[in-house]
């Protein structure tokens, strides 16, 4: 054998049997060896009763300050979870030099240090020291620590499936606290220097190849450093030990290497495994650690998203907000990610995610002023990314779209890091896909390695010059403890450092969002990346489109009745309005965090939901008013079937879009006429069978049976995801299907009047549930209402209702909320494969030429479709059963509706019939005129998304519309109100320069293309 091989040989099986001798070395001799000694201190504690309750008031530092404390010992055990327990540590400080004093304290929780009255850091699993001039008593020589602990750990109190035993035990039990330790410590920093050295260098080198050169360095390093140590006094030799990992470390990288822009953040979810209360104490403890952090290192900036946490930091603790503003001002604290929250974009409207946009930006820009401008969207952890999403952010001034979810992708890999994103509008931003794949990264050399290991597209780029094509990539990585918060630490900090030209991971630099920001866009401008158009589909957490079916149903009446309340409240204008309809306003965009909207927190978390989703519908309600007149919401004229006050129906005359009038009732061109299993009217027959399904649904104007088989009939799936259990459905589950809706039913006729008549029958679903299902057809309506009320207590079941229609088509069309795009029906390729559960906003339609049939709905979101020869089976799904995080998740009772309606292979009739179902006429207090008649001239189709006073300026009007039909033309606008000025304006509501529009007796035209956004500012005269 060559003497070459056997020495490699050789160096692979040392290197290979020594790592965990360094391993061990670290954790029994350096890291004890950083405290150069260490005193017990004594510790008292306030239980706080009735604390663990998630609506209980907690205490401020004030009160806590002014009660009785009982002394405890480490290893006691307090509860119950979610509680809260202050703690006091009081005693002497030794003579001597106190700058590397400090006290080590956990709770075996999170903890917010307090001193003096008021919040300086946070403790929690992954830190416990306290700078002993953070626990100073007034006096300043002696300590006076307050801790506020929450019996909870960042990431709730649950314990994970892949968690040791013994945390299931704990925090099973009644009390999952433990006081760890108390003790007062002097830092060692030649030894600390030396530890965070040598992990680094053995967790490199445990990275690499073995028989690489660069390992051979790295495992002399770390072995003469070992030699060198004298274990019993680590102190005395740690100077001569870090010599030779510092020398090994600080050997230049490939020039190739891409090079990391390391930035501090704290992904703090807003609920999620915890309640709305705890992550308010979790942006105290995350971003005062980050503050201190700021003061001991000058290259370190902090990025950190969410407006509606920076709201809440400033009433909760105003000095820590005062000081977050001033690192704002230096430009080392970012306000940044461009909305509200960090909400889910697959079931928000369009105009939703305006408006979290919109919020977003007056707020950080009426504390930071030009701090607070935003260039960049940054939703690191949502599940999936809508087609109209580009066309949003360059409504709001956003060109950059930054995440790291797609790396989760469970079964295709997308093709590159950096790439142009095309909505369907055809607007572009420029994207980029975090290569490390976790925007919680510590900056080990395993996560560093990640960002050149998943660094895609290189060879899809087209440099302009020969600089550009030997250009490294730039990439970034935001670091710290993340989810439930935590932030940055030194040690972090210090393998930044470490990092920053160290052979065998890429050259990291500490930087900031913005400074990246400018590199990536230089960098596209002289090696522009490919284009990626449509979608950015997230191939897992597909079950968040259905689970808390009530939630998502609620959200859409929450933003259907804002939008009505703002277009009443321009008929009686007043501040109490504005400010209500604010609050409203933020309280649904709170809700629509990717954690609460998909349906993937604790039940705690819906309690609250349901309350403040409740107070925003109410407001907008008691906004609205109600009375004898009738207001049409939609877009298009609307008349037909109404119920009146007393509970009688009437069939009315179409009313003009946004108008409220007392209605002139008519007669239908044509009644209702029902027999025991079919119901008909001037446009459809249907027929039901012996099971309570569709069997057939007749199209007059076409003179065809949509069916091809039975439609709205209900299955159930076992639904076992390997994994995420409310965030899942898996591939497999569509494959076994435990009860079918086929057995014979008794079907009653419960409404027979020539304006309406309803067919119902009930049956029992899986072993516990029952469902109630109304058929509902009204005079001269084109569409077939199925009311389905689901009594639901199943575990591990999926609901679904299919619909399968008889055209020929491989290719289906969903609503994504402003207009629609088509996915296969096919299964074709992985990526086709990968979907077979989408999302859909109000409607999805399987049609060919000259006939289709779409499903419209007012609140189910998960869909999909799939085709063969002779036909296409829509399906919608209904409701699901998971037991974590919340067992209770879908139980209960729920409504919903879904309407079936032939058309003739075009989507505008779709698209103004599925708007009437989710805007349908209703009474209001007193008539009013429509504020504005919006007509459209060629092919395209206006939506009015919004119809309001101007956000800076009550006394201006705001019109949006969006173009829904993929079509172009022109689209008036005539004022019923004289105009003195009106211009075109992006989504923040700012005129565009040198887009004035001409008024013609006020009437106002503007050119629309296909799925448009189109604001217009209009000044009353």
């Amino acid at each position: 054998m060559p003497q070459e091989i056997r020495k490699h040989d050789t160096q692979q099986h040392e290197i290979s049997v020594y790592l965990p001798r360094f391993e061990r070395f670290s954790r029994e001799v350096l890291g004890p060896g950083q405290y150069a000694s260490a005193q017990p201190l004594p510790v008292s504690a306030w239980l706080v009763e009735g604390s663990e309750r998630h609506d209980a008031p907690l205490p401020s530092s004030a009160d806590a300050a002014a009660q009785p404390y009982r002394p405890v010992e480490p290893g006691w055990a307090w509860g119950p979870k979610w509680a809260t327990c202050w703690f006091r540590v009081v005693g002497e400080l030794p003579p001597g030099d106190r700058d590397r004093l400090a006290i080590r304290f956990s709770s075996g929780t999170e903890a917010t240090v307090w001193s003096n009255g008021a919040p300086v850091r946070g403790l929690d699993v992954n830190r416990d020291e306290v700078p002993i001039r953070e626990a100073l008593a007034p006096d300043g020589a002696s300590i006076d620590l307050r801790v506020e602990a929450s019996c909870n750990h960042p990431w709730g109190v649950v314990a994970f499936d892949w968690d040791h035993a013994e945390d299931h035990r704990r925090w099973t039990g009644p009390t999952p606290g433990r006081l760890e330790h108390c003790e007062l410590v002097r830092i060692d920093d030649g030894v600390r220097a030396l530890l965070r050295a040598y992990d680094f260098a053995r967790l490199l080198l445990g990275e690499l190849a073995p028989a690489s050169p660069r390992a051979a360095q790295l495992y002399h390093a770390l072995t003469l450093a070992t030699e060198l140590i004298d274990d019993a006094d680590v102190s005395r030799t740690a100077g001569r030990a870090v010599e030779p990992l510092h020398a090994a470390l600080a050997v230049e990288p490939d020039g190739a290497a891409p090079i990391v822009h390391a930035v501090g953040h704290a992904h703090i979810d807003t609920a999620w495994l915890w309640t709305i209360r705890e992550t308010r104490r979790k942006v105290i403890r995350s971003w005062t650690n980050a503050l201190r952090l700021l003061e001991r290192n000058d290259a370190f900036t902090f990025a950190c998203s969410q407006t509606q946490q920076y709201a809440w930091l400033k009433d909760d603790a105003p000095a820590v907000f005062e000081q977050i503003s001033a690192r704002v001002g230096e430009g080392r604290w970012e306000p940044f990610g461009g909305m509200w929250v960090e909400p889910d974009c697959s079931v928000p409207s369009g105009e939703a995610l305006i408006r979290q946009v919109l919020h977003a930006d007056r707020w950080w820009r009426s504390q930071f002023a030009d701090r607070g401008a935003q260039r960049v969207l940054f939703l690191p952890d949502t599940f999936g990314f809508p087609a109209t999403l580009p066309g949003i952010m360059r409504a709001c001034g956003l060109d950059t779209f930054i995440t790291n979810k797609l790396s989760w992708n469970q079964f295709n890999t997308m093709p590159d890091t950096d790439f142009v994103w095309r909505g369907i509008d055809g607007s572009e931003v420029l994207a980029h896909q975090t290569p490390g794949g976790d925007y919680n990264a510590t900056l080990t050399p395993k996560e560093l390695r990640k960002n050149t290991d998943n660094l895609r597209g290189a060879e899809h780029r087209r440099p302009v010059d020969a600089e550009a094509a030997c250009a490294p990539a730039e990439v970034l990585q935001p670091f710290g403890f993340g989810d439930g918060g935590g932030g940055a630490t030194e040690r972090m900090l210090d393998d930044a450092h470490l990092a920053r030209a160290c052979a065998g991971v890429p050259r990291t630099e500490l930087s900031s969002v913005g400074a990246f920001v400018e590199r990536l866009h230089a960098q596209a401008d002289r090696s522009p990346p490919p284009t990626w158009a449509g979608e950015l589909y997230l191939e897992l957490h597909r079950g968040t489109l259905t689970t808390h079916a009530w939630l998502k149903a609620m959200n859409r009446r929450a933003e259907e009745a804002l939008r009505v309340a703002e277009m009443v409240a321009q008929h009686r204008p007043s501040a109490q309005h504005e400010a209500d309809l604010d609050r409203a306003w933020k309280l649904l965009l709170l809700n629509q965090f990717h954690d609460i909207l998909p349906g993937s927190s604790i039940g705690p978390v819906y309690t609250e939901a349901r309350a403040q989703l409740d107070e925003a519908i109410d407001t907008a309600e008691r906004i609205t008013g109600t009375g004898d007149a009738v207001l049409n919401p939609a877009s298009t004229p609307r008349g037909g079937v109404i119920e009146t006050g007393d509970g009688s129906i009437v069939f009315v005359e179409p009313i003009r879009p946004l108008a409220a009038v007392r209605p002139v009732a008519t007669t239908p061109s044509q009644p209702v006429v029902a027999s025991d299993r079919s119901l008909e009217n001037a446009h459809v027959r249907v027929e039901l069978d012996v099971a309570g399904r569709i069997a057939a649904l007749h199209d007059k104007r076409s003179g065809r049976n949509l069916a091809s088989g039975a439609l709205g009939e209900l299955v159930l799936l076992e639904d076992r995801p390997m994994m995420w259990d409310a965030w899942d459905i898996d591939r497999y589950s569509e494959d076994k299907v435990v009860w079918r809706q086929d057995s014979p039913v008794e079907i009653e006729r419960v409404t027979e009047h020539e304006l309406r008549a309803e067919l119902r029958c009930s049956f029992a679903v899986g072993e516990k549930s029952r469902v109630t299902r109304t058929v509902r057809l009204d005079a001269d309506s084109p569409r077939v209402d199925l009311i389905t009320e689901v009594d639901w207590h199943e575990t591990h079941r999926l609901l679904r209702m299919l619909f399968p229609a008889a055209v020929r088509t491989e290719r289906v069309g969903y609503d994504v909320g402003i207009g629609h795009i088509e996915r296969p029906a096919h299964r074709n390729t992985a990526w086709d494969r990968a979907r077979f559960e989408v999302s859909a906003h109000r409607w999805m339609s399987a049609h060919e030429h000259g006939a289709g049939l779409a499903i419209l709905n007012t609140g189910t979101y998960g869909c999909g479709a799939a085709a063969n020869a002779e036909a296409c089976t829509m399906h919608v799904s209904l409701l699901r059963s998971p037991v974590h995080p919340d067992p209770g998740a879908d139980r209960g009772t729920n409504r919903f509706v879904h309407s079936l309606l032939p058309h003739d292979g075009g989507l505008r009739a779709v698209t103004a019939e599925a708007e009437a179902l989710n805007r349908p006429l209703r009474h209001v207090a007193g008539e009013t005129p429509a504020p504005f008649v919006i007509e459209t001239a060629g092919s395209a189709a206006c939506e009015i998304a919004a119809c309001k006073a101007a956000a800076d300026d009550p006394s201006r009007r705001v019109v949006r519309v969006f173009e829904v039909a993929g079509g172009r033309g022109s689209c008036s606008v005539r004022s019923a109100n004289p105009i003195r000025r009106a211009a075109l304006a992006d989504a923040l509501e700012r005129p565009i320069d040198g887009e004035d529009l001409a008024i013609d007796d006020n009437t106002i035209e503007f050119r629309v293309e296909p799925f448009s956004i189109r604001t217009v500012l209009i000044e009353p005269a």
